[in-house]
């Protein structure tokens, strides 16, 4: 499963998507799982093939994430071969900005701000959960969190990401000036 997460230098946040494998026929889930899981409204769920990010997927995430109330802009993405194909990005008409591998701490927002607490939040909702609950397997394991349980730490890491962890993102990532 993959999460991505979206921000603007307007200090806003896109809804936090997760990528989750999918049925092996048909790269979905199936509607009866589906109606089961809450989704709070900071999320969107998607389901494909592998569970991973292809250049496919690619596609259909950014003409989902990007319509036509996002009329340019540019799209800042970490080193990658499936983020290389320049055709991606020409209908919404958003510009693509590729960091170089080893560069993305210091140049990407999202790594140079926003990645280290939401995972810091992450791992203490992770605690807090596996503190309450210590179920074991058959073959006497602990459980691990089920998909619900994993959309509920994203859903509650991202939404305690503060508007100036964003913008302090940008000006770390020397995108935009650091405010007077």
């Amino acid at each position: 499963m993959h999460v991505c997460l979206t921000i603007c230098a307007d200090d806003s946040k896109f809804l936090a998507s997760i990528v989750f494998k999918g049925n092996k026929k048909t790269g979905k889930l199936s509607p009866r799982f589906l109606n089961k899981l809450v989704i709070p409204e900071n999320v969107r769920i998607f389901s494909i093939h592998s569970g991973w990010w292809n250049s496919a997927f690619d596609q259909f995430w950014i003409s989902e994430t990007f319509d036509e109330r996002h009329d340019g802009g540019t799209l800042i993405r970490a080193s990658s071969r499936e983020f290389r194909k320049s055709d991606l990005l020409e209908n919404p008409g958003i510009e693509q900005v590729i960091i170089p591998a080893r560069l993305t701490g210091t140049y990407q927002p999202l790594d140079a701000g926003v990645n280290f607490p939401l995972e810091s939040y992450l791992r203490r909702s992770y605690h807090v959960w596996r503190d309450d609950l210590t179920a074991v397997t058959k073959s006497g394991y602990l459980e691990k969190p089920s998909r619900q349980d994993f959309i509920h730490f994203v859903s509650e890491a991202w939404d305690k990401i503060k508007v100036s962890t964003v913008e302090n993102s940008f000006v770390e990532a020397n995108i935009i000036p650091e405010p007077l």
